[in-house]
């Protein structure tokens, strides 16, 4: 079996225990005060594993309320390609506010900071992001979460390009503690 197979089978049984974990609580979610780390992977192979893209996201945060959140988060990326290998990551400050909906979670906020690697142009990156958090233990979560980045330079650069932005999606597990 291939290292890459071995990835993805690894990473598939991290986030069972999470799911069976589930169990009743009084309440879910943090409070103020509260700290949260997530994790989360992407990656795309062809059929023989020779074409890889992966990915590694994880995020630290604090509740200065109980549903306002403040986080940095770090993404790593790596291209496998036959004769060219690459990497690129990004780090971001972020703000959340939360909606809390008894295991549900929903959030809106947004995020600032820096892309940076091999192929890319580093630049400063900014936007709005979304998401959902269940709670499958009264602080263990899985989360979806899309963010929209914009690329730019200087602050007159960002509104020339807020149309050119690209998304992101992560899906994850989280811990409050």
């Amino acid at each position: 079996m291939s290292i890459y197979r071995w990835i993805v089978a690894g990473a598939l049984m991290g986030v069972a225990p999470t799911v069976v974990w589930a169990q009743q609580a009084d309440r879910y979610g943090p409070v103020e005060g509260d700290q949260e780390v997530t994790l989360s992977g992407t990656g795309t192979s062809d059929t023989e594993f020779d074409n890889n893209r992966m990915g590694l996201s994880g995020s630290w945060g604090m509740y200065f309320q109980d549903r306002l959140k403040f986080s940095i988060r770090q993404q790593l990326n790596v291209v496998d390609l036959p004769g060219d290998n690459a990497w690129s990551g990004s780090t971001r400050a972020g703000a959340d506010y939360h909606f809390d909906i008894g295991r549900w979670w929903p959030y809106v906020g947004g995020h600032f900071g820096f892309i940076y690697g091999d192929g890319v142009e580093e630049t400063m990156i900014a936007g709005p992001d979304a998401g959902v958090k269940y709670y499958v233990h009264e602080n263990t979560f899985a989360f979806f979460e899309t963010e929209y980045q914009v690329l730019f330079n200087s602050a007159d650069e960002a509104e020339a390009l807020i149309d050119d932005g690209a998304w992101v999606h992560t899906v994850g597990v989280g811990l409050n503690f």
